[in-house]
């Protein structure tokens, strides 16, 4: 590589259950941490694209095709090409590639690479299929008949 790409500031917020917090109010945390990490005052305003990661939104709330759209918006981004990301655990890393790749092709300057997710939820069995969707779920299905036949 010719020229050097840098993590300008990064960001998270606690793990927890977290009910009541809806995921624009997780992403709009998210996105503030990443903020305040900078030391020249980054703004929103000078991102010029950015990556969304997330799984389980759409299972959770119907939330599909335009989960960063929607999160981002609500937070005061937007106008900006956003990509969503569906990767399961590995959805926050293949969006920062996403955005690191973006750069270092010379297509923006500024990047944002953000990932936001609620595991936890009051519905065990709606909790327990998301949890499966990150496998081959007709094999995983397979797999539970026929330990549940063979118990």
């Amino acid at each position: 590589m010719k020229e050097k790409i840098y993590i300008y500031s990064v960001g998270m917020t606690n793990f927890g259950k977290f009910l009541e917090k809806s995921m624009k109010k997780f992403t709009g945390e998210a996105l503030q941490a990443s903020l305040d990490d900078t030391n020249d005052n980054l703004t929103k305003n000078e991102i010029e694209a950015a990556w969304f990661s997330n799984s389980g939104w759409g299972m959770r709330d119907n939330q599909h095709c335009i989960r960063g759209q929607v999160a981002l918006s609500a937070n005061g981004i937007e106008k900006i090409p956003m990509t969503n990301v569906e990767n399961a655990c590995a959805g926050g890393s293949t969006a920062l590639h996403g955005a690191w790749t973006a750069i270092k092709a010379g297509l923006y300057d500024c990047t944002l690479a953000i990932g936001v997710e609620k595991v936890y939820h009051e519905n065990r069995k709606l909790m327990m299929q998301s949890f499966i969707s990150g496998t081959d779920v007709e094999r995983t299905t397979d797999m539970i008949k026929y330990l549940k036949k063979t118990s």
